[in-house]
């Protein structure tokens, strides 16, 4: 699934930084939203083809952020969604259950990232999470 549009929401400036470049180096667009508030309006004027959901910002949390996409009107509210966390268990089921097609822990390899969006794509709901090795 190369040359996505992939939405970004991440307010810490190196994880920002860190996930743009592994997703870039997969061939995907990336766009930042600094925070979860400017990642909505974006999702209701762009069409993204992935949104990737870190911590929004203290605006709204990542949960929150899920389900306000999830609740956007026609294909934008359909869009994958990864989550990407550095949370335990609890914290990933948290955002599956918001909505989240497949959650991502940080750090992030390129391998996790290729394969989240090759899960979150395909239409499955990941119920398995991602541990990295």
């Amino acid at each position: 699934a190369a040359g996505l549009r992939i939405l970004l929401s991440e307010e810490d400036p190196l994880t920002a930084a860190m996930l743009r470049q592994v997703f870039e180096q997969l061939g995907h667009r990336v766009v930042l939203a600094a925070n979860g508030v400017r990642a909505i309006e974006l999702a209701q004027v762009v069409d993204f083809d992935l949104a990737l959901v870190g911590e929004p910002g203290a605006d709204l949390d990542a949960p929150s952020l899920i389900r306000a996409l999830r609740g956007l009107s026609g294909t934008r509210g359909a869009m994958p969604i990864i989550a990407a966390t550095n949370g335990d268990s609890d914290q990933s089921q948290e955002r599956l259950k918001a909505g989240a097609n497949t959650v991502l822990r940080k750090p992030v390899s390129v391998a996790q990232a290729a394969r989240a969006v090759a899960d979150a794509t395909s239409g499955r709901k990941s119920t398995r999470l991602r541990v990295a090795s």
